[in-house]
């Protein structure tokens, strides 16, 4: 999910939306629980299934054993804010890319390697060299 940033502009607009969200997610309509060494992570139980969120900035990563758990979440919190939402078996999280299939889910970062530092600093190096 990511939402789209009302708050961007502002000084402490990343403290201000983390506040917001700590306030949804915690709320007795949700009931999440925060991670005590990680606050950006959150456990949920929600109809005997079991969900994970993960927080950085605007951007949010959402596992879940079923679906009504997405629904849920997805209606508390567009009451606040708007978010877009992308699911399927191959996702984009920051820089990465995850992959789900019937063989467990991978992570890969290809893509952003390339992009950040082979481009840059080796673009004119021959790798057979």
């Amino acid at each position: 999910m990511q939402t789209i940033r009302r708050i961007q502009g502002e000084k402490d607009a990343g403290n201000n939306f983390f506040t917001l969200l700590l306030k949804i997610l915690t709320s007795p309509q949700i009931g999440m629980i925060p991670c005590t060494t990680n606050k950006g992570i959150f456990v949920w139980h929600y109809k005997n299934f079991k969900s994970m969120l993960a927080v950085t900035t605007d951007d949010l990563l959402f596992f879940t054993q079923h679906h009504s758990c997405l629904q849920k979440l997805k209606k508390e919190i567009t009451q606040y804010c708007s978010i877009t939402i992308q699911e399927g078996s191959e996702l984009s999280y920051l820089n990465l890319r995850i992959i789900q299939s019937e063989y467990g889910i991978s992570i890969d970062q290809t893509q952003h390697i390339e992009k950040i530092i082979l481009q840059p600093f080796f673009s004119g190096i021959d790798s057979s060299s």
